[in-house]
């Protein structure tokens, strides 16, 4: 009676919207009406939900838009139809995603990944789970973030079940329950917490604490208080007939599985049915009532059946929409990628431009400092041997010279200091003879008289100087060579 009723609310509002111009407070009523119905009368809950988008569109609401292919994805869901409930609940995510609306882009995600899981897409669904978790953080409303980051959290705990994870399972359903806990008093923290820990319950059965299983359903129970023909009643029937089976009362276990059965059919859950179908058929077997046992496993393998068919023939859809996703997101991480080795491999380069900069400074830092070193201590030295030398004069310098005394060098350097350290600096390999050579050519001595005062040849002092300026030549530049122009 307060379905029929439900649904004729349903009607009279869209009726109302339809002839005042859809308002959208008559639209989002209707929503509401909708969203209570939506899992026992999925049916019913289409064609409202239809209605209510078109209505939403002729006045360009947005959020009616997004919440009504919503409800449609839902239904589809409920009807065993996954390849549509998919693509309802992506065109929902994408109207919602423009305008910002958080909280339907992660009820959206929610649906995807439960589309995915029907589908046997389960590596989707960790990623669609993920992505709706994200956008809990910019709901505004604390109690619907705290209802929205719950539910996810519940959605990871079912994967990780499925992926026989107990403890990872049994670690999201107590952060659900934490956070569930925070929400406002009502009927909706009840039922979520009242799941949770049905939840929690089943993976301890699976962990054989049976005991610590007992008291969570005892918790599941005083939650759901006397609410009848809900999923927390058809939670806790399954899990009571799981103890009980376990525990050896096989009749208990059979009353509680057919009570599941009935809510199961009330709430059109195919797979729910499936299972509970097969437990039904092992406990018939272990009471020796072979005909029901035969029956519930001919009733289960013929939904399995139905159901993997379905599974079969939509599954090319979210194939090509994984595909193209995946696409999407290889490309995108491929340029994010490319771009982060470009300004690594730039920022590498910088560094070792910089690290080469600074050790050639370095180095000739170093080579500026030997330098002077051994500028001042040539200087050093000739001082030394100059306090033991009476006054110099060039004169006397080309007397030595003439001579070619061994204090012909010394003397000429403390006259000509920097054309001597000059030429030792630019050619440090010039011999001593060849230095005299230069040193005499600075003074003005001729070919001739050098070869006669070194008692060598005058070929063999034109090939000396000729080398000296080969060596001079390769060290300086133009405008240094003015320096060694008498050579």
């Amino acid at each position: 009676m307060k379905k029929v009723f439900l649904y004729y609310m349903i009607m009279m509002i869209s009726g109302s919207a339809y002839a005042q111009g859809y308002s959208k407070t008559q639209i989002d009523q209707m929503i509401e009406e909708i969203s209570k119905m939506a899992n026992s009368e999925p049916d019913k809950v289409l064609p409202a939900s239809f209605d209510c988008y078109n209505y939403s569109k002729n006045i360009g609401y947005k959020e009616g838009m997004a919440n009504s292919l919503l409800l449609t994805g839902k239904g589809l869901l409920s009807l065993g139809q996954y390849d549509a409930a998919l693509e309802y609940a992506a065109k929902s995510e994408a109207i919602a995603g423009k305008q910002h609306y958080s909280e339907i882009m992660c009820e959206a995600c929610r649906l995807e990944a439960e589309c995915y899981r029907s589908l046997g897409v389960e590596y989707q669904v960790y990623k669609m789970l993920q992505k709706a978790m994200r956008f809990t953080a910019d709901i505004q409303d604390r109690n619907k973030q705290y209802h929205e980051r719950g539910s996810v959290f519940s959605d990871m705990a079912h994967y990780y079940e499925r992926m026989e994870k107990q403890d990872s399972a049994l670690v999201y359903y107590e952060n659900s329950d934490n956070v569930f806990s925070m929400m406002k008093t009502g009927y909706i923290k009840n039922r979520e917490r009242s799941l949770a820990a049905s939840g929690m319950a089943m993976i301890c059965m699976e962990k054989e604490q049976y005991d610590l299983a007992e008291l969570y359903l005892k918790k599941a129970e005083d939650l759901a208080g006397h609410t009848n023909g809900t999923e927390m009643q058809l939670k806790i029937f399954r899990n009571k007939g799981k103890l009980e089976g376990v525990k050896g009362n096989n009749e208990k276990a059979i009353a509680y599985y057919n009570d599941a059965l009935i809510l199961a059919k009330q709430l059109k859950k195919k797979e729910v049915q499936a299972l509970i179908y097969h437990k039904l058929s092992l406990l018939y077997e272990k009471t020796g009532e072979e005909e029901k046992a035969i029956q519930c496993f001919l009733e289960s393998h013929k939904i399995s059946d139905h159901l993997e068919k379905n599974k079969i023939s939509v599954r090319e859809l979210p194939v090509k929409l994984v595909v193209e996703n995946t696409e999407q997101q290889f490309k995108k991480n491929r340029t994010e990628i490319v771009v982060a080795l470009s300004f690594g491999m730039l920022f590498i380069l910088f560094l070792v431009a910089r690290m080469i900069w600074y050790y050639k400074k370095m180095k000739e830092g170093l080579l500026a400092m030997k330098h002077t070193e051994n500028q001042l201590k040539r200087k050093k030295a000739f001082l030394e041997k100059a306090k033991h030398i009476d006054d110099v004069t060039i004169e006397k310098v080309v007397q030595l010279g003439l001579k070619n005394d061994p204090q012909f060098l010394i003397q000429f350097a403390i006259i000509h200091l920097s054309f001597y350290e000059r030429m030792l600096e630019l050619k440090p390999s010039l011999k001593e003879e060849e230095l005299k050579i230069g040193a005499m050519r600075k003074l003005g001595f001729s070919t001739k008289e050098i070869a006669i005062i070194t008692d060598v040849s005058v070929r063999s002092v034109e090939a000396r100087i000729y080398r000296i300026r080969k060596k001079i030549k390769e060290a300086v530049g133009e405008e240094e060579r003015h320096w060694f122009e008498m050579i």
